[in-house]
């Protein structure tokens, strides 16, 4: 009996712990809105290389620091990123803290001003296939404005699945480009592409 009383006090301070996680959330979509976000993926035989712009708008009347976990998919098949850069749209470089399977820091937002944000990371790879978190997106409680989505494929390879539809294909260089533009857009599943 007494082993029971244990755990079911674990459970009570978890969920506790859960509602303090979700009012937090909460209180950043209240300051700050993530409006859009504009990635492209290259791919090579070993590694994925990711840019991402990613847009912010502080909503109040002062500069604010506002803490991000950047959420990275780590699985068998994609390792931890062998390389990471953060930095503000005027190329400003971010200190950031790795922590398992994420990143995090903090955006310095001046007033009521859309701030850009710039990621750059290389994700090792074992097999023909990524996947990017999309689905933290709904941590900010409202969709994007827009998303716009890059995937730069060798012409050795072909794109073979792909988990949202694309708007164009363009040829440049040695590459097949993969074109994704979605508005108002507020993910359920995460982008997930194999070749």
């Amino acid at each position: 009996m007494k082993g029971v009383r244990i755990l079911s006090n674990k459970m009570i301070f978890a969920s506790y712990l859960g509602n303090i996680l979700v009012f937090t959330g909460a209180l950043y979509a209240q300051i700050a809105d993530f409006s859009a976000e504009q990635l492209t993926f290259t791919i090579h035989s070993q590694f994925i290389e990711m840019t991402g712009i990613y847009y912010f708008t502080n909503r109040t009347g002062q500069e604010i620091k506002l803490p991000i976990i950047y959420p990275f998919q780590v699985n068998s098949h994609q390792a931890f990123p062998d390389s990471i850069a953060v930095s503000l749209g005027n190329g400003s470089p971010l200190h950031f803290e790795i922590r398992k399977e994420s990143i995090y820091f903090s955006v310095p937002l001046l007033n009521k001003e859309q701030n850009a944000l710039e990621i750059y990371f290389r994700q090792p790879i074992t097999r023909p296939q990524f996947e990017y978190i999309l689905t933290s997106t709904s941590s900010w409680q409202k969709p994007l404005e827009f998303a716009d989505f890059t995937i730069r494929v060798p012409l050795a390879y072909r794109l073979a699945n792909l988990s949202f539809p694309y708007e164009k294909i363009d040829t440049t260089d040695d590459f097949q480009v993969y074109h994704l533009h979605f508005e108002n857009f507020y993910p359920e599943q995460n982008l997930i592409f194999s070749w």
